[in-house]
């Protein structure tokens, strides 16, 4: 029986969707995952060579030809927010990778270590080294905190629970050296040059019980990385005494450029607690890397999904309000590791209205109450004339954010029958809407709860406005569609359907293993391995082709995730510099596409290893033509225009390419996919280009 799962795992096209639905547990899941990929796994290239006859299909002998007819596939046009994303707080160096603040736990928890939930997801156990991982970047680096050599006499010590200012540990530099300074160090620091940083903090000098403390000087220094000689640039908070106070200062960098370390050294003899630090670049956007910001511009997501993800199941919002250094950090509760709450409400709609995202937040059912979510919304979008407005006036936003979107929690059937489920939202529905009206509700109706979507909507249908479903296969979502359009059909309502995370399928994306990986007997053939890779951007690509043909009842959908994550994402965010991905890639090409009515298209080739779709532009006016090259050879492809009103002469045609199809995006070679641009003409009522192997290829026409 099991090997009969392992070769339906192997054959099925849609074994990936399988596992983004849920239908397998986790545990299960990544074991016949692990059984089932070992065999395609190829050859001994290094991580962006090309593959073999594995890589691809063998070109066709003559040109692809494909009649586009005038015959519009939808009957309300492609909604541009299903080029969306998501971010999961607390789940794979996402918040982390893209704020700017530079320090690893900077109150001094205890960290709870990663979660079974992580290692199941990575196919990994704890004790591997993920740093050999395709993958990996500075961007996972978690430096810990530890004194400098040379004094043997100081010592760092945590207190928990008590004398301690933020979260619920501190930490103590005790330097019982009466001669010789100590100093406080974490590497894994990144400068740049030209770039002025802050250093705050609450520090306090002497023990809890002492009253006349007199008060030190204590300097804070960038070094590089690993030296704590003699410094880069240097401040001074001074007059640090008995009671706990928050302090201060600006390090500007000159022209250095490379890895540091922050140092915080005390004068001899003193004991000095700290709590609640920060480093962060005044260069910001809201608190966000100003490269990332930038990079989320390219990619453009025009929904952002936020908190969660499974974390958005154990998530209080009030967490994450008020003061950064107010904020209490808290164990990741599904996930393990530290979630510092630098990132809540304010600064996630921050970021949405930074790089033109719609904002849709994640809302707790599972462990919270509909009290608390109707205050959430309420605290979005109330005036401040409404206590929650208020609350959030006086924490610095007077305006409302202006938060439409909303999710009934994530994988509820984690918790609850499909129909208690229903009856949830309905509950939490009313509550929310009273505190907003204008919101829009999103009802999770995947996996378990699919077969009982009809009796679902008879208890939820009134008070909702979006089922999402995981499901990536056309003629499914087009039964949902089905079920969704025969219940407004009967109640009068207008509920639409969107996809609130998806992942692309990646049965076909080939793994590279090195010599040495092969002589141990090493696997890489885990889902994170395919995700980097171009073949899986372009299946990402194929699936949006599936979104679109859906037309405007399909609203939205949130790619699973916008960075990190594993290699699960579309920017990669290391500390050096932030980069596109290949799927970022991807992203980047369709969220500036202007496609809006699909057309019927006429093929004379079957399974060409060829995917081709073509659109009008909202207006009718332009023309957008779109083909994946799967084949590892170039093709000719021949667009017959015969039967449409088409008056201009040419195309822009933007390319995506890659060496191979298990090419990868990395610092040093950002643009191992790379982006062209050319212009082609037409020739009579034909658009003839060539397609290059492991190519994403749109022409605009007009």
């Amino acid at each position: 029986m099991l090997n009969d799962a392992v070769a339906f795992l192997k054959n099925c096209r849609e074994w990936s969707e399988m596992r983004t639905n849920r239908y397998l547990p986790k545990a299960v899941f990544m074991l016949l995952f692990t059984w089932a990929t070992a065999s395609p796994v190829l050859g001994a290239s290094p991580g962006n060579a090309p593959l073999g006859n594995s890589d691809g299909l063998e070109a066709a002998e003559q040109p692809v030809r494909v009649t586009v007819t005038p015959e519009e596939l939808v009957s309300e046009p492609i909604n541009p927010m299903i080029y969306g994303n998501f971010i999961e707080s607390g789940f794979g160096r996402q918040v982390d990778g893209m704020w700017s603040e530079m320090l690893f736990n900077r109150s001094f928890e205890e960290v709870t270590p990663l979660k079974e939930s992580v290692w199941g997801w990575l196919n990994r156990k704890p004790e591997d080294d993920l740093a050999a991982e395709d993958w990996w970047h500075s961007g996972y680096e978690e430096p810990q905190w530890y004194v400098a050599p040379g004094n043997p006499e100081a010592h760092l010590n945590y207190s928990e629970y008590w004398d301690f200012h933020h979260g619920l540990r501190a930490a103590s530099l005790n330097n019982r050296n009466n001669t010789s300074k100590a100093t406080l160090a974490q590497d894994g620091l990144c400068l740049r040059p030209g770039i002025t940083y802050r250093f705050s903090g609450y520090l306090r000098h002497g023990e809890i019980a002492d009253r006349d403390v007199p008060p030190i000087d204590v300097t804070v220094g960038l070094y590089k990385e690993a030296q704590t000689g003699d410094s880069l640039v240097s401040g001074t908070l001074r007059g640090v005494a008995g009671p706990w106070q928050r302090y201060e200062c600006e390090l500007a960098n000159g022209g250095f450029e490379g890895r540091a370390t922050l140092g915080i050294t005390v004068p001899p003899g003193a004991n000095v607690s700290l709590d609640g630090l920060s480093l962060m670049p005044l260069d910001h956007v809201h608190g966000w890397r100003r490269d990332v910001a930038g990079a989320l511009k390219r990619v453009r997501p025009r929904i952002l999904r936020w908190p969660g993800g499974c974390y958005a199941s154990f998530y209080h919002w009030r967490d994450g309000i008020g003061p950064a250094h107010e904020r209490r950090p808290r164990e990741s509760t599904y996930w393990g590791g530290l979630e510092n709450n630098d990132v809540g409400t304010a600064e996630f709609v921050s970021l949405c209205r930074e790089i033109g995202a719609e904002p849709f937040i994640c809302a707790n059912v599972m462990t919270g109450s509909p009290a608390e979510a109707a205050e959430w919304v309420a605290y979005c979008n109330a005036s401040a004339e409404h206590p929650m407005g208020a609350l959030r006036a006086q924490q610095g936003y007077p305006e409302p954010f202006g938060v439409t979107y909303w999710e009934l929690d994530n994988e509820t059937y984690r918790k609850y029958g499909a129909l208690e489920y229903a009856q949830r939202c309905a509950e939490f529905a009313q509550a929310m809407k009273a505190a907003g009206p204008g919101i829009k509700l999103v009802m999770v109706g995947y996996w378990r709860f699919h077969a009982f979507l009809p009796e679902m909507l008879e208890i939820a249908g009134p008070h909702i406005d979006f089922v999402t479903d995981r499901e990536l296969d056309e003629g499914y979502l087009r039964g949902v569609l089905e079920t969704l359009r025969a219940y407004n059909a009967k109640s009068g309502r207008n509920i639409r359907l969107c996809n609130t995370e998806w992942l692309a399928p990646s049965e076909d994306v080939p793994v590279v293993l090195d010599t040495a990986e092969q002589a141990s007997g090493g696997l890489k053939a885990t889902l994170q391995n395919r995700q980097i890779r171009w073949r899986y951007a372009m299946n990402a690509a194929k699936q949006l082709l599936v979104f679109q043909r859906l037309g405007g009842e399909f609203v939205f959908a949130n790619f699973n995730n916008l960075a990190n994550t594993w290699g699960q994402n579309v920017i990669e965010c290391p500390k050096e510099g932030c980069y596109l991905s290949a799927t970022g890639r991807v992203f980047e090409l369709f969220s500036a596409c202007p496609a809006a009515w699909p057309l019927r298209l006429e093929s004379g080739v079957a399974d060409s290893g060829v995917v081709t779709q073509a659109a009008w532009d909202a207006p009718r006016e332009r023309l957008i033509l779109i083909a994946l090259n799967y084949r590892r050879e170039k093709t000719e492809i021949r667009w017959d225009l015969s039967q449409l009103p088409i008056d201009a002469a040419g195309a822009t045609v933007t390319v995506l390419s890659a060496p191979s199809a298990a090419s990868f995006n990395t610092l040093e070679n950002p643009d191992a996919v790379e982006k062209s641009e050319k212009k082609a003409k037409l020739a009579g009522h034909t658009m003839p280009f060539t397609l290059p192997p492991n190519s994403v290829v749109m022409a605009v026409i007009g």
